[in-house]
């Protein structure tokens, strides 16, 4: 498991969390996935979305 320490920057009117690459590519994460966020008691949990199979 890989920690690291990150700041939550000013995007416009928004808010977010940059990722280094190598974060990304070792969660299995790429530029343009979508992901799906949860917050539970206080955490952020942060999955990549599951592509649906076609039948």
């Amino acid at each position: 498991m890989t920690k690291l320490q990150r700041k939550i920057t000013k995007i416009g009117k928004n808010y977010g969390v940059t990722f280094p690459k190598d974060i990304l590519h070792e969660a299995g994460l790429a530029h343009g996935d979508e992901m799906e966020i949860e917050v539970k008691q206080q955490e952020l949990i942060i999955r990549k979305m599951k592509k649906e199979k076609r039948q």
